[in-house]
């Protein structure tokens, strides 16, 4: 009833809730807590994502195509992320700015789908 379009913003938004307990709160049970939060965040947004890009994509003859593209952008972040974090953390000197900055970025993604077109 909800539609998809919540349902992965809810997911983004406990994805960086998790990670920030990591940053928060670094001793046990901590980090417990956190990729507890942070799976049911990353289980709710990976499976209603692709179901939400399946849901708006514009051609039903090129869907193979479009769904390429997608998992070309997922399987493109997964292989520059953890670079990205080196960077992060080797400017930072720890990982405090490498899970500050994987807060932004999740936030950053749940926010984008509030823009609505």
């Amino acid at each position: 009833r909800l539609g998809r379009r919540p349902v992965v913003i809810a997911g983004g938004v406990l994805i960086a809730t998790g990670v920030a307990l990591l940053l928060l709160l670094p001793g046990w049970p901590g980090p417990l807590v956190a990729q507890i939060v942070f799976g049911i965040g990353h289980g709710v947004y990976s499976t209603s994502n692709l179901a939400l890009v399946a849901e708006v994509l514009p051609d039903n003859a090129r869907n193979g195509r479009d769904l390429g593209v997608m998992n070309v952008a997922v399987a493109a972040s997964q292989a520059l992320g953890p670079l990205l974090g080196i960077a992060v953390a080797s400017a930072g000197g720890d990982l405090r700015g490498v899970f500050a900055a994987a807060v932004l970025a999740a936030l950053a993604g749940a926010g984008a789908l509030l823009a609505r077109r």
